[in-house]
């Protein structure tokens, strides 16, 4: 017997969801930690637990993250 996801063919699906969530978890420790957005990359991209789908996520999601700036109310 199959399992699902391989039987509807979403078994792809379901690994890139999961290094997105991975990724964006690394993220949001690397934010957490207090390391400043500008390290985020070397740390990524030095980190070899994890996977190539994760890595290249994460440093998408790195490169890409917007960070709030909040302006003072009038």
């Amino acid at each position: 017997m199959q399992h699902r996801s391989n039987a509807t063919g979403d078994g792809g699906r379901c690994s890139v969801l999961r290094a997105e969530r991975e990724a964006l978890s690394l993220i949001h420790f690397l934010r957490d930690q207090g390391h400043p957005q500008s390290e985020w990359l070397d740390a990524i991209s030095s980190d070899q637990t994890l996977s190539a789908p994760v890595r290249q996520r994460a440093l998408q999601f790195a490169r890409e993250w917007k960070t709030e700036t909040k302006t003072p109310s009038e």
